[in-house]
């Protein structure tokens, strides 16, 4: 997650008219929970910004740390643009900007963050067995069509995931003399825990 110009620098925070959900209140608040058990996160960094006049180059005006309670706030006469929220030691970092940002949106306030997870794919050749057939499994996290590993019968990869997600991982039966050509394209549900380490095993 890339973020430009961290700075304190609550003057060049733009004003706007008061937030018309503020009620009596002075500050909007925004809590950081873990997607799935909706835990408070406490320590997660949460950086407030604006961005051009074309909507781009999110510049970073201000960050807040959040209690134990996961909650942060901030006075109602700002305009914010840009909140991204991480803590990369635990969580995978979440930024929203543009239509998730509008009046509705940052009022009710809660941003989910998923927790660290891994998958532990095992490939099985199953009787009768194929010794020139191979999988090639796509990448759970930050992958593209490109990103993929390849694992022969016995061997195993761990895979980064997002934690408490319910997803699925899509993988192909392919043979060595044809390494471009799919014998057959399949999915498998996963689960993976935050925090842990699921294992999978893909039988071919």
């Amino acid at each position: 997650m890339a973020l430009i110009g961290l700075m304190a620098c609550t003057s060049c925070m733009k004003e706007k008219d008061r937030h018309p959900l503020c009620g009596d209140n002075d500050q909007i608040e925004m809590k950081i929970v873990e997607y799935g058990t909706q835990a408070p996160i406490e320590g997660a960094e949460v950086h407030l910004g604006v961005t051009d006049d074309q909507g781009n180059n999110h510049t970073v005006l201000e960050t807040y740390i959040t209690d134990a309670t996961g909650i942060i706030s901030w006075p109602c006469d700002w305009t914010v643009e840009t909140i991204c929220a991480e803590k990369p030691d635990q969580y995978y970092g979440y930024c929203g900007q543009g239509y998730w940002l509008q009046e509705g949106q940052v009022s009710d306030g809660v941003y989910e963050l998923f927790p660290h997870a891994w998958v532990k794919v095992i490939a099985i050749d199953e009787e009768p067995l194929h010794p020139e057939q191979f999988l090639r499994i796509s990448q759970l996290v930050g992958g593209s069509s490109s990103d993929f590993v390849t694992l022969s019968a016995g061997q195993s990869f761990v895979f980064e995931a997002y934690g408490n997600l319910q997803d699925i991982m899509y993988y192909t039966i392919r043979t060595s003399a044809y390494p471009d050509s799919i014998i057959e394209f399949l999915a498998h549900d996963i689960l993976s825990p935050g925090f842990d380490t699921t294992s999978y095993q893909l039988h071919y």
